[in-house]
């Protein structure tokens, strides 16, 4: 999970440079429907992506976006109509399932053939290994139900089978975790830009809630510059490479920043960044 620092496992990204393969001219969904293209594919970088998405692009250049492409489609068949498919290359599997469960915080997610989708009014989204796909209803009237949902099957299927389950969440304890709460930021974790590269997750310890937090750095010296920014954001001194408020407990440990967001308690924040801490050796 790290932007440039040892010591965290990383998975590799399949190697695409475009996403041409799967926004291919003509795409079937179903045995009478299709989606054909009406346009060219828009590329979009992390400088011109504002260019297309004005006012939600933060939270893709937060994720870690490298690129976006966009096509523009006909419905064909006995469905009328068009649609809107961005596909975002996140660059790694991490950075997409970060994002994509971002995404679905407060949305149901579906699992069909392995592929997991979450839809919200005439929108569908999905994500598979580097690749999170945005697939948005721009018909006159709405196509009719599971038709967006399809349409991202069909679109998941041209793309390479995902990994297995992430090696980066095994650097997160397993005890009092909430069950699929991992979140990795690429920038900007807890609004801070000084802390970069986080993976997080939410826990319960003794019924109370909080978020443990992994952030880490280039080097040695900013890890300990972003501490450094961390404790004069709450007025106060690390200890001992330890930083104490009522709300935040965060150990330096190398090129790592551990914390705990919450109030459960010194004790029990110390307890659980240690356990991260042996699993990140």
């Amino acid at each position: 999970m790290k932007c440039a620092a040892a010591g965290l496992v990383t998975l590799t990204a399949t190697t695409m440079t475009s996403a041409e393969p799967f926004l291919s001219d003509t795409i079937a969904i179903s045995t009478k429907d299709r989606i054909v293209a009406s346009g060219k594919i828009d590329h979009f970088d992390r400088s011109s992506l504002f260019d297309y998405s004005d006012g939600g692009a933060d939270m893709y250049l937060d994720g870690g976006m490298v690129a976006c492409l966009v096509r523009q489609y006909a419905f064909r068949g006995s469905i009328h109509g068009s649609v809107e498919i961005a596909a975002y290359n996140m660059k790694t599997p991490l950075r997409a399932t970060g994002l994509f469960r971002t995404i679905a915080e407060d949305l149901s997610v579906t699992t069909t053939d392995n592929v997991q989708t979450v839809s919200d009014v005439r929108r569908t989204v999905f994500r598979k290994n580097q690749w999170l796909m945005d697939i948005v209803d721009k018909s006159d009237t709405e196509v009719p139900p599971g038709t967006l949902v399809r349409t991202a099957l069909a679109l998941a299927a041209q793309l390479p089978d995902n990994p297995g389950r992430l090696s980066e969440f095994a650097l997160l304890p397993q005890q009092n975790k909430t069950v699929g709460s991992e979140r990795y930021y690429y920038r900007n974790f807890l609004s801070r830009s000084y802390l970069p590269c986080a993976l997080a997750a939410r826990y319960t310890v003794d019924a109370v809630p909080c978020t443990l937090f992994v952030s880490d750095a280039d080097s040695i010296p900013v890890s300990r510059k972003s501490m450094g920014k961390l404790a004069e954001s709450f007025s106060t001194v690390p200890i001992a490479d330890t930083l104490f408020t009522p709300t935040l407990v965060a150990v330096l440990k190398g090129v790592h920043v551990v914390g705990v967001v919450g109030q459960i308690g010194r004790t029990s924040a110390l307890a659980l960044i240690k356990e991260c801490l042996l699993l990140l050796k």
